[in-house]
């Protein structure tokens, strides 16, 4: 009896194995069949027949079809029906011709031809069965289709409403003038300071730093900047840390070509600019009563492109920016023909369950506060930090 009900559970499972391995085997049929085989892609006719969407002289891009090798009349021999559906030897050529060529060389006999009608029917016949059973109203579906539409009608339609040719001469050239802070940056040095009231005592902080930075040449910034902190009088000067960012020869910001509110001295500018490598020491320069020590951090040089230069550049930048006003004026028009009406009031109904999903281990943190608070390990808050007084 154990043997009879050994051999049972082993037949069991030896069947329940060749169950699982026919089900994927049927699985990878009609994978393949599925993705070698693809719906007959109807004729895309414009949907600007009556009322166009593109401007005048805009056309819209031809679609493209495979080269048939088939006569007119022979492209409209039926092949197969199924039942209303019919598909004739001139869909059955594109079908195959849009499959890759791996694919294209396995179907050059008779029989192989055969099989492709047969994968082909077996297709339609899938499709038919699920729009009987209301699937082509799926919300899924109906979805996807909406987003391959939208996605078509970008394609073909609304690439048609602005042409390259619509951007003149005249607005690159404007452009290029009303933004020439883009495409010219004058000559621009960041320097740090030490600022003195003493010359002789600048001095002596120079011979220290020039002495520091022979000893030690890659550690320059740092020294500099302990120097500051240690010597400078300028209080803005010490809350940067002697920084005073870029500045052009003029004292104008280079990135927007306005002068700085608080540029350093001429002086100062040209002692800057004198200094051809970073993290070079000026001489003591000497603005009044004030001394500074310059330490160059970076320089930029001019940047200077003439229209020529950028003129491909700034016309395909006109052109995205119209392709997307005109996209949206389009859909400013469609939605007050449409008389769309927005409920907001009704939003607040609309609840994300998950948004109140606790964090991973959350509640351990919580606890392990709990017990860290109970054993005095953690001190409270005082009344005046829980309400954001001081």
């Amino acid at each position: 009896m154990a043997v009879n009900a050994c051999d049972t559970a082993q037949g069991r499972i030896w069947r329940m194995k060749m169950v699982r391995i026919t089900l994927a085997l049927f699985i990878m049929l009609m994978g393949t069949s599925c993705n070698e085989l693809r719906p007959e892609k109807e004729a895309v006719v414009p949907l600007a027949t009556k009322s166009p969407v593109a401007k005048a002289g805009h056309q819209s891009k031809p679609t493209s079809q495979p080269a048939t090798k088939l006569s007119e009349e022979d492209s409209k021999l039926i092949v197969a029906t199924i039942g209303e559906r019919v598909i004739t030897l001139g869909e059955l050529e594109r079908q195959l011709e849009e499959q890759p060529v791996y694919v294209r060389v396995r179907y050059n006999t008779l029989e192989k031809k055969k099989e492709f009608l047969d994968n082909v029917i077996r297709f339609e016949l899938l499709a038919q069965e699920a729009i009987k059973r209301g699937y082509d109203k799926d919300p899924e579906v109906v979805f996807a289709m909406k987003q391959q539409m939208i996605k078509m009608l970008m394609a073909k339609d609304m690439e048609s409403l602005v042409s390259m040719q619509d951007i003149s001469e005249e607005d690159v050239a404007r452009f290029y003038e009303e933004n020439k802070q883009i495409y010219f940056k004058p000559e621009a040095s960041r320097i740090s300071a030490i600022v003195l009231n003493s010359k002789k005592k600048a001095d002596t902080v120079l011979a220290k730093l020039k002495s520091d930075f022979e000893a030690e040449p890659r550690k320059r910034r740092q020294l500099f900047t302990s120097a500051v902190d240690q010597y400078t009088t300028d209080p803005m000067g010490r809350a940067k840390r002697g920084d005073l960012g870029f500045f052009t020869a003029e004292g104008k910001d280079p990135d927007t070509l306005k002068m700085l509110e608080n540029p350093p001295a001429k002086e100062v500018r040209e002692a800057a600019f004198k200094l051809e490598k970073i993290n070079a020491l000026s001489p003591v320069v000497s603005v009044g009563e004030q001394h500074h020590i310059v330490l160059l951090t970076n320089r930029r040089p001019e940047v200077s492109k003439s229209l020529s230069e950028v003129k491909r550049q700034i016309r395909n930048k006109l052109f995205r920016d119209e392709k997307d006003d005109a996209r949206d004026r389009f859909i400013a028009d469609l939605r007050t023909k449409a008389d769309v009406k927005v409920h907001e009031d009704k939003l607040a109904l609309l609840r994300d369950r998950a948004a109140k999903a606790e964090l991973p281990g959350f509640k351990e943190v919580q606890r392990l506060k709990k017990d860290a608070a109970a054993k005095g390990l953690l001190e409270e808050p005082s009344p005046a930090k829980k309400d954001g007084s001081q």
